[in-house]
C-alpha cells in the first residue's frame, strides 16, 4: 500500500520485517527512483496488523524480490495516477509531470499546481504473485540420470565466492583470518552502503561459524547460557574484508535486485576451512575449527608421519 498526502510526502505501509538487512533502506531508495522524489520524502510504516497488508514471512531473502516488486507496482500506479491528474489542470502530456515537494509540475511550461488541489490523500494498493516454483523433491535427486529435469524451487538466486587469507599457528593450533574476498552477485545493487554493510556483518557471521562459535547442549540441558559462551567473535577478530559486487540483473527483479540477505554468511566458513587445509593440510570437519580441533588434528598428522 502506497498513500501520498497533500504535502507530496509518501508513505509504505508493509508487513515486512527488518531484521538488519537493509530492508528499509531499499525500499525507500526504490520508491524515491521510482518517483523521482529525495529519500526523505519518503517513510515507511512497519508491521501493524490493523493498518499493514501482510507480506508473507520475512525469510529465504525473499522479501526484496516480493516487496520491491509490489512497491515498484504501487509507485508506478500512483505515478500514472497523479500525473495524469495533473495534466489535465496543467494541460500538458502526463510524461512532462513531476512530483517536486508539495507540487506537480510541468516540465515544458514550468507551471505547477499543489499536490493538495488532488485531494487530501491518495492511495494505491497493489500485490505482486511470484513465478511459479517447484516443491523440493522428496526422493533423491535424478541428477546425472537421464530423466533429470531442472526444478527452480526459488524466484532468483544471488550467488557468491569467498577467498580467506588464514594464518596457522602450528604449535598451539590458533588460526587468525587475516583477510576475506567477498565476491557477490546481488543481481542489481540498490543501495551500496547498505550491501556491503551487510557483507562485513556475515563475513564476520561466518567466521564465529568457522572459529569460536558453539552452542552446547548435554543430555537436554542448555550449557550455552551467555554470548561469552557462545563464542561471539570480538572486533579483534575483524579480518580485512574486501567486497566485490557482481551486477547481473534479474529480469524479473525489481529494477533487477535480488533477495541477499543470508548470501554474505554462507560462503566465509567453507573458505576458511580450506584455506586452513592449503596452509598447514588438515582438514576440519566439525566446527568450529577451534584450537583445541586443529592442534590435534596436525598431531594427528604428524603421526601418521
Amino acid at each position: 500500500m502506497h498513500p501520498m498526502d497533500a504535502s507530496g510526502k509518501v508513505r509504505i505501509l508493509t508487513s515486512q520485517h527488518e531484521y538488519g538487512q537493509g530492508a528499509r533502506a531499499g525500499l525507500v531508495r526504490l520508491a524515491a527512483e521510482e518517483l523521482g522524489v529525495p529519500v526523505d520524502r519518503v517513510e515507511i510504516v512497519w508491521p501493524d496488523t490493523a493498518v499493514t497488508p501482510p507480506t508473507g514471512p520475512t525469510t529465504a531473502s525473499r522479501q526484496t524480490f516480493m516487496t520491491g516488486n509490489a512497491l515498484l507496482m504501487a509507485c508506478r500506479a500512483l505515478k500514472e495516477e497523479v500525473t495524469a491528474r495533473a495534466a489535465e489542470v496543467l494541460d500538458t502530456d502526463p510524461s512532462h509531470v513531476r512530483i517536486e515537494g508539495p507540487y506537480l509540475v510541468d516540465e515544458v511550461s514550468g507551471r505547477k499546481m499543489p499536490i493538495s488541489d488532488l485531494g487530501e490523500r491518495i492511495a494505491v494498493e497493489k500485490r505482486y504473485k511470484t513465478p511459479p516454483s517447484a516443491p523440493l523433491l522428496e526422493e533423491p535427486s535424478h541428477y546425472g540420470k537421464p530423466d533429470f529435469e531442472s526444478r527452480p524451487t526459488h524466484w532468483c538466486y544471488a550467488y557468491g565466492t569467498h577467498v580467506a587469507v588464514v594464518e596457522v599457528d602450528e604449535k598451539t593450533g590458533e588460526v587468525r583470518v587475516l583477510a576475506v574476498v567477498a565476491a557477490h552477485d546481488l543481481g542489481k545493487v540498490i543501495n551500496r552502503g547498505a550491501v556491503e554493510g551487510q557483507i562485513h556483518g556475515g563475513v564476520m557471521m561466518g567466521i564465529g561459524y568457522a572459529l569460536t562459535e558453539e552452542f552446547v547442549v548435554e543430555k537436554g540441558i542448555n550449557l550455552t547460557d551467555s554470548l561469552r559462551k557462545c563464542g561471539v567473535p570480538t572486533a579483534d577478530f575483524t579480518p580485512k574484508i574486501i567486497p566485490i559486487l557482481v551486477e547481473v540483473p534479474h529480469p524479473e527483479g525489481p529494477r533487477g535486485a535480488k533477495g541477499f540477505a543470508e548470501g554474505p554468511s554462507l560462503a566465509t566458513a567453507p573458505a576458511i576451512t580450506n584455506a586452513i587445509y592449503d596452509a598447514v593440510g588438515v582438514r576440519i570437519y566439525d566446527l568450529p575449527a577451534t584450537r583445541r580441533k586443529v592442534a590435534a588434528a596436525l598431531e594427528e598428522r604428524k603421526e601418521k608421519g
